[in-house]
């Protein structure tokens, strides 16, 4: 799969403030466990702080990947983890959502990013800085 195992980056710097590490690359998922811990849909993930009333989450991590703790401060572009399919995910990849609050129940938030590759279908074109919209792909330039 393209994109397994490659190095995922802090969106921008903060403070991990949640994590979850331990769930198999399965591509399998379990609804009803979900019902306990709606952040389960996420797989292993991180959740990061900005200190600005906007958080980022890093989602369907690698099992084992994770390489920060919960309330360890980490720089714009430190590698968090790696690219994987824990949770309801059906193939890898980093679900990545800016958010209002760390809880499940956050709205999600314009994200603006510098430096990457958009692809749209057959297409693909450098983006020096703009809006990512949902469902579209990216690839860092770092």
């Amino acid at each position: 799969w393209y994109g397994w195992g490659v190095a995922v980056r802090a969106a921008g710097a903060g403070v991990v403030v949640a994590l979850v590490d331990g769930m198999p690359d399965d591509r399998r998922f379990d609804p009803d466990a979900m019902m306990g811990n709606m952040m389960r849909l996420y797989g292993n993930h991180v959740v990061v702080d900005h200190e600005n009333g906007e958080w980022s989450a890093h989602c369907h991590l690698q099992q084992g990947s994770v390489q920060v703790t919960v309330g360890e401060r980490v720089a714009q572009g430190q590698q968090i983890g790696r690219i994987g399919a824990s949770g309801s995910s059906l193939f890898p990849h980093l679900h990545y959502e800016l958010r209002n609050s760390a809880t499940i129940a956050a709205e999600g938030l314009p994200s603006y990013f510098k430096h990457v590759r958009r692809y749209r279908g057959a297409s693909s074109a450098a983006l020096a800085h703009g809006l990512v919209d949902t469902g579209e792909f990216v690839e860092s330039s770092f």
